[in-house]
């Protein structure tokens, strides 16, 4: 969870360094380090360390825009690393009182992992894509680095990875570190004040849009990041990352209610039991009362998940996007339903319960 600040001299569209780069990092900053959640068998299953240090940050862009000025404005960090029994997640709370402008804020993640490959979280699709990008010469607009994400990313070579989940936040960048291992780069902060310019190289100074002054996008003020590190063994489908990640962003809200024996306790209502399949979405039905639920397969190969329920499953159906049955699958009295997908494949599922 390396500090990495560096000048950002580009738009609300793209990164773009300085001439004169200048990159500020945590190593070697004066803080105050403290227990702040302990665990024991008593109360709490979880444990906390708390990190609270002072960035001194570049106030701005030179005039010029050709380096980072000299005046230093102190902005405050706090880290709080937290462990949970029986879980392999190492969850991360970042907060960052941004004073500086045109500056961009990481956290960096070296992995020790022999690969070549970036594999991040994309839509219904992990994306593969190279550490070592083209340089771009001759491009409109060469590579600029970082790559797009939704809940997660990483390495994985040598039946071991490392990933880095997140909330909400959706740029990444793998670099690599003087024995050739990937860094992952996670981006927490862009502050800049233009809508669009046309004046930095990254982009061949053409203009992406409206040259527009947007003194907000510096982002001044507190800001809270939330993430996640976990190493993991083999890949990253039979690890179960996919299902971590989704743990993570959408924590699973409890209420206490009133036993009244109405509903019986203890049992779910479906999970994933096999295959590397993932649950993408699960509502009611918008016309019968039934379940809907919704599948992709993320391998290249073909599979066969089997969903299990906390209820007795009468009769199932494969289903279009309008919910309109296709053909039924036999599941009567049954609380498990295989499934067979192709690879990359994408099924909804009507499921109708005894």
């Amino acid at each position: 969870n390396r500090l990495e600040d560096t000048e950002d001299v580009g738009d609300e569209y793209d990164y773009g360094p300085a001439p004169e780069s200048c990159t500020v990092t945590s190593d070697g900053a004066c803080g105050t380090v403290r227990l702040v959640e302990q665990g024991n068998l008593a109360g709490s299953l979880a444990a906390s360390l708390e990190v609270e240090y002072v960035l001194k940050l570049p106030a701005a862009i030179a005039p010029g825009r050709e380096k980072r000025s000299e005046e230093l404005v102190d902005c405050s960090a706090r880290t709080r690393v937290r462990l949970t029994h029986g879980s392999p997640v190492v969850e991360v709370e970042q907060t960052f009182d941004n004073r500086a402008s045109d500056h961009r804020l990481r956290a960096e993640f070296p992995t020790g992992v022999a690969t070549d490959t970036l594999v991040s979280d994309g839509h219904f699709y992990l994306n593969r894509r190279p550490i070592d990008q083209p340089t771009g010469e001759g491009w409109v607009q060469p590579p600029t680095g970082t790559c797009s994400q939704q809940g997660f990313s990483l390495v994985e070579g040598g039946d071991r990875g490392l990933a880095v989940l997140n909330r909400g936040l959706p740029e990444i960048q793998a670099t690599r570190d003087g024995a050739r291992k990937p860094v992952l780069s996670l981006t927490l902060l862009r502050a800049v004040g233009w809508l669009s310019r046309d004046d930095f190289g990254t982009r061949r100074r053409s203009n992406a849009g409206p040259t527009l002054h947007t003194p907000e996008a510096q982002c001044h003020g507190e800001h809270r990041f939330r993430y996640a590190v976990v190493p993991f063994a083999g890949d990253c489908l039979a690890a179960g990352v996919p299902s971590l990640s989704d743990r993570f962003r959408v924590r699973l809200l409890a209420k206490q209610g009133v036993e009244d024996g109405h509903v019986v306790g203890g049992e779910g209502l479906l999970a994933t039991t096999t295959g590397p399949a993932s649950v993408t979405a699960v509502k009611r039905h918008d016309v019968r009362d039934t379940l809907v639920v919704r599948l992709v397969n993320l391998a290249d190969r073909e599979t066969e998940e089997t969903l299990s329920f906390g209820r007795e499953v009468r009769s199932a159906w494969r289903v279009d996007l309008l919910e309109e049955r296709l053909e039924e699958i036999a599941a009567v009295e049954s609380r498990s339903l295989p499934i067979a997908l192709r690879p990359h494949e994408i099924t909804t599922l009507e499921i109708e319960f005894a």
